[in-house]
């Protein structure tokens, strides 16, 4: 994670930590997904996997910018970082949260654009026998300078096996 700055941490998942990052120099914002991996053959599993979500070329499939493997002697363990664009408009699931406690509805024409749009990225996922394996309203972005959606948050299989989705780590 030396390339990165952390500038905010969004939260644990089942899966992993997610960060807003900035590219040192102060550069790009990236969203990193940090997940731990249970040994060193998982984590090379895991890479190897992964290698097909760079070739993901969709507009509504967040994009991937690289993977990489870290170290954190603190608690001995490897982690697996996965580096993805940054959506400024936050997420679905946030849209509707915000929408029920304003009282109003999404407007017909924004839930129209954004069926057709996954739609359309589930359908190009699964031409390439592709499963998402976490698709939930909080992995569909939302880009405002395009208004449009993407479907974010892919893990390698190797990362979202029931026994992974158990494994807890309590930091003091």
């Amino acid at each position: 994670m030396n390339k990165y700055k952390v500038l905010e941490e969004w939260g644990a998942g089942a899966f992993g930590v997610t960060y807003l990052v900035e590219e040192s120099g102060g550069g790009r914002k990236f969203a990193v997904k940090k997940v731990e991996c249970m040994d060193e053959r998982e984590g090379n599993l895991t890479l190897e996997e992964a290698m097909s979500l760079l070739e993901l070329q969709h507009p509504h499939i967040c994009q991937y910018k690289e993977f990489f493997m870290v170290w954190d002697n603190k608690i001995s363990s490897l982690f697996f970082c996965l580096v993805m664009d940054y959506c400024d408009g936050g997420n679905l699931e946030r849209m509707v949260q915000e929408n029920r406690q304003q009282g109003t509805i999404i407007n017909e024409k924004i839930i129209q654009r954004f069926l057709g749009q996954i739609i359309d990225a589930l359908n190009y996922i699964h031409k390439k026998s592709i499963s998402h394996r976490n698709l939930k309203p909080s992995n569909v972005l939302w880009k405002r300078d395009g208004d449009f959606f993407l479907i974010s948050d892919f893990l390698p299989q190797t990362l979202a096996t029931d026994e992974m989705k158990m494994k807890i780590r309590v930091d003091p």
